[in-house]
């Protein structure tokens, strides 16, 4: 650790963030450096020497220089939080008894299947939460005796549970890993923590935020514990998927948004983002009087118009929370222009056939005359109709060989894979 470094400042040519943005030289200090254009500061530092917590301070004591006046206090530097003896034992206990149990696994569509390497291409999106609902969950959240954060972060997991059929949802989220005497320390303290909650339908509103507000505080609590070793203790295999949780969710307070240069207001100008860690990232951003979704997703698993429809289902789902009576069985997912093409348009799927002809001799017929055409897309496959239909004969020879006969029942009890239509058809077909 250098006691003194000095950053250079760049004078740049351009406003191009992506090309001021390169590598850094690990073992040469500074790992940071500074560039202007015009009214554009940008700074660059490398991940290991600070993270989102230390910005806010790092840039209260930069306008203070910038300012012209002497800093009042001099914080505890990193070196004393890197050399610090930790006790994990009690914050251990406790994230091995919130996972005692197998991990859920979140279970969602994907508009590309995943490969056997984990890729991270990404992009971001945004969307607005407008002044009125901003302002209605911020009045709710204090009628409700809970933090605007656990507001977002129950919509967050009710919309996870609505795409995944899933009641026992697992979220990452980023905490600062700060307290005490570190609180303006600059440095990299951020640390992930699995949040566990249970949105069961049967619960009402007001009881699952609740729930999340003492998920959330006994989380914090305990905070100090490395997600390392929390994946390490579980013995849980990477493989392609990320440990214990692929989307993230993050909620940055207003002030940590906010930069001051003299008596004005700093603009931030957003980063380009062409990278994502995780299958998705919800970031809430407060602007005053109203918010912003942040939206970063893997370009790898999902197309622009997924996520852009999941952000508006997640702005649906805060309105709905408002109603903090109503049981979370209740609360759709779908916008109203969604029900309205699915309860009339998307289901309006009358066609002339034969009536006295079964399903299966129909899609035999099919198969018959467009051997080729597609059948099923899945995110595991695509079957043509004569893929499709050998699949579902070995299927039927398979239950007849099993003693199978007209009238009897077969279960079926597979994922929304391709070859959940090929049982269906071969049980037909038996």
């Amino acid at each position: 650790i250098e006691d003194r470094a000095v950053c250079e400042i760049e004078k740049l040519e351009n406003k191009d963030i992506s090309a001021f943005i390169r590598p850094f030289d690990l073992q040469k200090a500074p790992l940071m450096r500074v560039g202007y254009y015009e009214n554009i500061v940008m700074i660059d530092m490398h991940h290991t020497i600070t993270d989102g917590g230390s910005m806010p301070v790092f840039l209260q004591e930069l306008n203070e220089l910038y300012m012209g006046r002497e800093l009042d206090t001099k914080p505890v530097q990193y070196k004393m939080f890197s050399i610090l003896p930790m006790d994990y034992s009690k914050s251990e206990a406790y994230w091995m008894s919130v996972f005692h149990d197998e991990p859920p696994v979140l279970d969602m569509n994907m508009d590309f299947k995943a490969g056997q390497k984990k890729t991270y291409n990404g992009d971001a999106l945004y969307e607005v939460v407008k002044p009125e609902l901003y302002n209605q969950i911020l009045d709710k959240s204090k009628e409700l005796g809970i933090t605007p954060y656990v507001f977002y972060m129950g919509a967050f997991n009710i919309l996870l549970s609505k795409y995944s059929g899933k009641e026992d949802i697992v979220v990452g989220m980023p905490m600062s890993g700060r307290s005490g005497k570190f609180m303006n320390t600059l440095g990299m303290f951020v640390n992930t923590i699995a949040l566990r909650n249970a949105p069961e339908g049967e619960k009402t509103v007001q009881r699952f935020l609740n729930e999340v507000k003492q998920n959330s505080v006994n989380a914090i609590a305990h905070q100090d514990y490395p997600f390392g070793e929390l994946v390490k203790k579980l013995n849980i295999g990477t493989s392609v998927r990320n440990p214990l949780f692929d989307v993230m969710f993050a909620y940055q307070s207003e002030e940590t948004s906010r930069i001051i240069f003299g008596d004005k207001e700093a603009e931030i100008v957003p980063m380009p983002v062409n990278t994502s860690k995780y299958d998705f990232t919800f970031n809430i951003l407060p602007k005053g009087n109203y918010a912003i979704i942040m939206t970063e997703y893997c370009t790898d698993l999902y197309k622009k118009e997924t996520m852009q429809r999941l952000a508006e289902s997640y702005k649906n789902i805060l309105e709905q929370l408002l109603d903090e009576k109503q049981k979370l069985k209740n609360i759709s997912a779908m916008t109203k222009s969604e029900e309205t093409y699915v309860m009339n348009d998307f289901n309006d799927t009358y066609a002339a056939y034969p009536k006295d002809t079964c399903m299966h001799q129909l899609f035999e017929k099919q198969a018959e005359q467009h051997p080729d055409r597609i059948a099923v897309i899945a995110y595991d496959q695509t079957l043509t109709y004569h893929q499709l239909n050998v699949k579902a004969n070995k299927i039927a020879h398979s239950l007849m060989d099993m003693g199978i006969r007209k009238g009897d029942i077969v279960a079926v009890a597979l994922p929304r894979k391709s070859y959940l239509i090929a049982a269906l058809f071969g049980v037909l077909k038996a």
